[in-house]
């Protein structure tokens, strides 16, 4: 599986860390508590892979319905964020290609504006669930889909659009979106599909509402110098050939964060990885002797994003020890997630690790913050 989430990642942080939000002409009056609409799309496939080039005629279109509910202000990171959406959405895509068939997208998302207008604006909307795939590969029936295995598989989306008013509650918004579905390695083939869309959505907004002032953050969110972080993730993962056995991937991990402000934090720190499919790699692999060690050992450092109890996390790590590396993969790697907090202490994670463009495994953690 290979897919590059560098660009939507750097304009994501851009937009939301490097600069400030603003509201030009914006009344509490033109503040609506909910909305809901459809868009329509056509698009292409990304070529991201030698491996998937038989599978690009596809010109992939469908249909979208979207609910969402607007931020309050009532905490100070609704207003910094400009008063951001998040809503549910379900789509259907046709990918014009009898290997892929249909595809239907189940996904949570939030929509940040960038930039406010009179009764619209630039907004950016990330969101991320599951794919149902009818359609998927099997070895007699339908060899040539090697872009998705699974029945369900995990799926990501970004969207950057202009919402244009044409009455006070309606709104059209052209916009370019990326989604991508795959399910990280836990079945194989796994090459997954990347789509990007040209959408046109229609939207209603309504409920008028009243925007609050949230209270003063008086304490110093980076009083604290310093934060320790301790993690344990995992999933299971498969190796060729296709049906075989799943094998467990762990991840240690003990890293430092530097909270810069309320929502911005640094980190590094340090990974263990116990990959046991690699011991049957080494074992099948006659040129390598079979006490080969399996593990890998590597540093890391990052940036964390936090919006309310959800936070983003973007990371970039490189080897220091790693024995066997029979797919060639490069020292680097970058790793991009979510991150939930439960209270002030404990956390759960999903990311994706990859090595450059090749996607290596999606995992699930707990950890803990002191």
């Amino acid at each position: 599986m290979k897919a590059n989430f560098g660009l939507p990642i750097a304009i994501f942080t851009y937009f939301l860390f490097l600069t400030k939000p603003c509201a030009q002409g914006i009344t509490p009056d033109q503040f609506y508590k909910y909305e809901v609409g459809f868009s329509s799309f056509k698009g292409f496939i990304l070529p991201h892979s030698a491996d998937v080039h038989h599978l690009m005629y596809g010109r992939p279109g469908g249909v979208e319905l979207f609910a969402s509910k607007s931020t309050t202000g009532s905490r100070p990171w609704q207003k910094r964020y400009n008063y951001p959406d998040y809503g549910l959405l379900i789509s259907y895509f046709d990918t014009e290609m009898k290997p892929t068939g249909k595809l239907y997208y189940g996904l949570a998302f939030m929509k940040f504006y960038l930039i406010r207008w009179k009764n619209g604006g630039m907004t950016l909307r990330a969101g991320t669930g599951l794919t149902y795939a009818p359609t998927r590969y099997h070895k007699s029936e339908n060899n040539l889909n090697n872009m998705i295995s699974s029945i369900f598989t995990y799926n990501m989306q970004g969207r950057l659009g202009f919402e244009i008013g044409f009455h006070k509650q309606w709104y059209f918004q052209p916009s370019l979106t990326l989604s991508h579905a795959s399910n990280g390695s836990l079945k194989l083939p796994n090459a997954g599909i990347n789509i990007i869309t040209g959408n046109l959505a229609l939207g209603y907004r309504f409920k008028p509402m009243v925007l609050s002032s949230p209270a003063e953050n008086t304490s110093n969110s980076t009083s604290k110098s310093f934060h320790y972080n301790f993690l344990i993730s995992g999933a299971p993962k498969e190796i060729y050939p296709t049906g075989g056995k799943k094998y467990g991937f762990w991840t240690i991990r003990s890293y430092v964060d530097k909270p810069l402000n309320e929502v911005s934090r640094l980190v590094a720190g340090a990974e263990l990885f116990f990959n046991r499919s690699l011991i049957e790699e080494i074992r099948r692999d006659e040129t390598t002797p079979n006490s080969t060690d399996y593990k890998r050992a590597a540093v890391v450092v990052g940036h964390e994003l936090v919006v309310s109890n959800i936070s983003v996390m973007v990371q970039a790590g490189h080897y220091f020890l790693r024995s066997y590396n029979k797919d060639g993969d490069p020292d680097f790697y970058q790793r991009y997630g979510l991150k939930y907090y439960f209270n002030k202490k404990y956390f759960i994670t999903t990311m994706l690790k990859a090595h450059g463009g090749r996607a290596d495994n999606y995992d699930f953690g707990l950890g803990i913050r002191i």
